[in-house]
């Protein structure tokens, strides 16, 4: 039986008088995230291992293990890379099914932005057609290291996403999280993926 993954379809500080200290403050500017080169370290080939926690007995909980791949694709004038992975999800209960899914990855140097798209369903191999937008990527520095956070609305459920990259040695690791909560759905995905090619 071959399904799909789970589709998620969808402080600051104030002083008392800020501009009588204002010209005595040094100008500190956030650091750019560097887009391009975490964008150009998706390509190729990584094993993922997923875990699924579900607070709701009608979505399984389970372990998804298997392979993604990111390749260049056609869209946005080639600035973008076809994602997919395939695998095995094995529920709590021990029930085998065979998972896959797709998206789109686009970098906008313009917008200096890295987004989400769904891929139009059915996606056979080659013809993959970009569908609409999952998320967009805001990005922040954590203790030396990036990370980035997106959501989406599907009707009712919510789904929020939290990257962390390691950017050392061409990102050999980075991890994604889906929390996702509606009136059907209430789970954590939880992804790690390691480098293989």
């Amino acid at each position: 039986m071959a399904v799909s993954t789970p589709d998620p379809r969808r402080t600051n500080e104030r002083t008392d008088n800020p501009i009588d200290h204002a010209s005595n403050m040094p100008h500190i500017e956030s650091p750019m995230p560097p887009l391009e080169s975490i964008f150009k370290s998706f390509s190729g080939t990584w094993k993922l291992h997923r875990s699924l926690t579900s607070a709701l007995p009608g979505f399984p909980s389970g372990t998804f293990t298997g392979t993604a791949t990111f390749k260049p694709h056609s869209a946005f004038d080639s600035l973008s890379l076809l994602y997919h992975e395939t695998g095995e999800l094995v529920t709590e209960q021990g029930y085998k099914l065979l998972a896959n899914r797709k998206y789109i990855y686009r970098f906008s140097p313009d917008d200096e932005k890295i987004s989400i798209w769904f891929v139009k369903e059915p996606a056979p191999d080659g013809n993959e057609e970009v569908d609409y937008l999952f998320h967009e990527l805001e990005f922040s520095l954590l203790d030396q290291r990036w990370i980035a956070k997106g959501d989406h609305l599907c009707e009712k459920d919510m789904y929020w996403a939290f990257y962390d990259f390691r950017l050392d040695n061409n990102m050999e690791k980075w991890g994604l999280r889906y929390k996702v909560k509606g009136p059907q759905k209430d789970y954590l995905s939880d992804s790690a993926y390691e480098r293989v090619a």
